[in-house]
């Protein structure tokens, strides 16, 4: 069973404050949608026989996106993170700050990994960028 989670906030800003997300473009009902949209794309990725996505854009976690997915014993992680990245990267998600990835296969022993990316930190904005072209918008 899939579950799609989208949490938003609305509030003020502070300059001053980097705690407190930048204004999306999005509307917490488009985000809600493009996360859905995003879950059911994982879900049909080989080797993955679960996705849930939760999308959050509030004070406590502005833009982010954490996915976690059941897979089949003996998936290889790394090209999945790389295509599930690059999904998220290239969607209409906004605003856009983290993305958590983990995965496991239950296996015995279970195989499982993390991958974690500030697309809002220039390091992590520029290498993403690199290997998948600009966001859009």
């Amino acid at each position: 069973m899939a579950t799609v989670t989208v949490l938003s906030a609305c509030g003020g800003s502070d300059e001053g404050n980097n705690e407190v997300p930048k204004s999306s473009a999005n509307s917490a009902a488009e985000n809600t949608a493009i996360a859905s949209d995003l879950q059911e794309s994982f879900g049909k990725l080989p080797g993955v026989t679960s996705a849930e996505v939760n999308y959050q854009d509030n004070l406590t976690s502005p833009g982010s996106m954490a996915v976690r997915m059941q897979v089949a014993v003996g998936t290889d992680l790394a090209p999945l993170f790389d295509t599930v990245t690059e999904l998220i990267w290239l969607s209409e998600l906004d605003p856009l700050n983290t993305i958590a990835l983990s995965a496991g296969d239950g296996g015995n022993p279970p195989v499982a990994d993390n991958r974690t990316l500030t697309p809002s930190r220039d390091a992590d904005h520029a290498e993403l960028e690199e290997l998948y072209g600009p966001r859009p918008g």
